[in-house]
């Protein structure tokens, strides 16, 4: 699905002839029927119903957020986020499965979970844009939306009770890690 979509993108951006592209997808999506036994509607979680998922963005009316999310199609192998690089994003997953690995300082991968659709990553970054903590890579091809950290500035900017909120759920959480680490 994810293919077929990418194909899509390239023929409306004229990257790829319509006419190829439409063959290119009638082949995916005759593979996808012989490989599943029939027809399969496509699993695809919408925005409104993902934003109820994430705890600190429940507060806010999904109709103000939802204009700010960026649809983005992830082919499987690609890194999302990379563990080290400033972040500036959350990330909401509508359909396929994102691995989380970090990088030990020998080079030795651990895995730490395996999101799927209804699940999210980034959230520290959309609040402070401090550093990713782990990679995040497509198992899958995948269908995300992304918020991206100055479109949310903008939005807390007229809600100034939820940004209030929301500071103080990011004192208390940096309480906790400090507590933690000593």
């Amino acid at each position: 699905l994810a293919q077929a979509e990418a194909i899509a993108e390239k023929a409306e951006a004229g990257a790829v002839p319509a006419g190829i592209a439409d063959d290119l997808v009638r082949v995916l999506h005759l593979e996808q029927r012989e490989l599943r036994g029939g027809v399969v509607e496509p699993l695809q979680i919408g925005p409104e119903e993902l934003l109820r998922t994430v705890p600190l963005l429940t507060e806010i009316p999904a109709q103000d957020i939802v204009p700010l999310l960026v649809q983005r199609s992830v082919p499987a192998g690609e890194i999302i986020v990379a563990q080290g690089a400033r972040g500036s994003s959350l990330f909401l997953i509508a359909r396929g499965v994102v691995r989380v690995i970090t990088v030990d300082p020998s080079g030795f991968e651990h895995n730490l979970a395996s999101l799927v659709a209804g699940d999210f990553f980034g959230e520290m970054a959309l609040l402070t844009g401090e550093l990713r903590n782990a990679t995040c890579r497509a198992a899958t091809p995948c269908a995300l939306y992304e918020l991206r950290r100055a479109d949310f500035q903008k939005l807390l900017a007229r809600m100034p009770a939820v940004r209030a909120r929301l500071e103080e759920t990011q004192a208390a959480r940096r309480d906790r890690k400090s507590t933690r680490l000593n």
